[in-house]
Order: C-alpha cells, then sequence, then structure tokens
C-alpha cells in the first residue's frame, strides 16, 4: 500500500472535481483507493460524481462499496 502515491491522487482528483472534469476526478480516486484501501470512503465522491453523469447503476454501485468500508 503506497499511501503517499495515495494521498497524491486524492489531491488529483480533488482538482478535477472542483474543475467538474468528473470523469478524471473518478479515475483518480478509484486508484487511491486501489492503492490504499482505507481511503474507501471516497467510494461516496465517487458516487455523487456518477450522479452528475447520469450513471446511476454504477453511482449505486459506488455507494454500496462506500458501506462496506464505512457500514455508519
Amino acid at each position: 500500500m503506497d499511501q503517499k502515491k495515495a494521498n497524491e491522487l486524492i489531491e488529483q482528483g480533488n482538482s478535477f472535481r472542483r474543475q467538474k472534469k468528473y470523469e478524471q476526478a473518478i479515475k483518480a480516486f478509484e486508484e487511491a483507493v486501489w492503492l490504499f484501501p482505507a481511503y474507501g470512503s471516497f467510494k461516496l465522491v465517487i458516487g455523487d460524481m456518477l450522479l452528475e453523469l447520469q450513471q446511476y447503476k454504477k453511482a449505486g454501485q459506488a455507494y454500496l462499496e462506500a458501506l462496506e468500508f464505512a457500514p455508519s
């Protein structure tokens, strides 16, 4: 697990998100979660962006995955 690289990807994803470049942001967040699974709560953010892109099934899946990481 590479937390430093994951942190860089989170920063990159946040930058893309602010620019409304959701597809690029999603990719960065997904890679960050893959590298450092403790960041699984970012699946919630991914779900929100997928809703913006009207990708409802994928958004639902992202929300379910977020619940696996943080059930509360």
